[in-house]
Parts: structure tokens; sequence; C-alpha cells
């Protein structure tokens, strides 16, 4: 998988024909611009890294092998927003969700 896409879409503040990849990406502008911190995204070619080539096993169930896929359940989910693991287990498009996942970072700011 290349990121190509995500890099553009970063740069335009919009993913062309994927309204999904627009919200998240909406959603990192906000949270980068209260934080405040800058978010660097780099274009990196197809399976360039060891972190790309997992990224590119894992989109696939039928590449995954099974020490991944067991590795990528074991992965504490604590950490995680509830709003984006709302989505995640029913992702559609939803504008909200940029608003939602700011809120979620910010309680979690003001109560550690």
């Amino acid at each position: 998988m290349d990121n190509l896409a995500i890099y553009y879409g970063w740069e335009n503040r919009q993913a062309k024909k994927d309204r999904e990849a627009s919200i998240l990406i909406r959603a990192l502008h906000l949270m980068a611009s209260y934080l405040p911190c800058r978010i660097h995204v780099q274009h990196l070619p197809r399976v360039s890294s060891v972190a790309a080539k997992l990224a590119d096993s894992l989109s696939r169930e039928e590449t995954t092998s099974r020490e991944e896929g067991a590795r990528s359940r074991a992965v504490s989910t604590r950490l995680i927003s509830p709003s984006l693991r709302s989505w995640l287990a029913d992702p559609r498009e939803d504008w909200e969700l940029a608003n939602q996942l700011l809120s979620d970072m910010v309680a979690r700011l003001e109560n550690p």
C-alpha cells in the first residue's frame, strides 16, 4: 500500500473521492491545532519499511499471517478513543467524528 493519496490528502486537507479519509484528516488537523503541534506526512514507496510491510500485510485477510493476526489482536486498546473505537466497529461517513475525536482527546488531557 502506497501512502501517496494520504500525502496529498494531508496537503489538501481532504482526500478526493474518499470521505472517510477526509474526515480522519480533518480530525488530525483539529487535534494538531489544539495541542499545538505539527504533523509531518512523508510519502514512502510501497512496502519500503518493516512497518509498511506489516501494514500492507494486515490490510488483507489473505496476506495476514497467523502470527501477525495474533499480535495485532493482542495490542491493548484501552488507549483508543471511545469515539474511534465505535467508528472502527461501524465505519461510515460521519463528519461529526472529527469533533468527537477532539473532545475525547481534550477529556483525556484534562483527566489523565
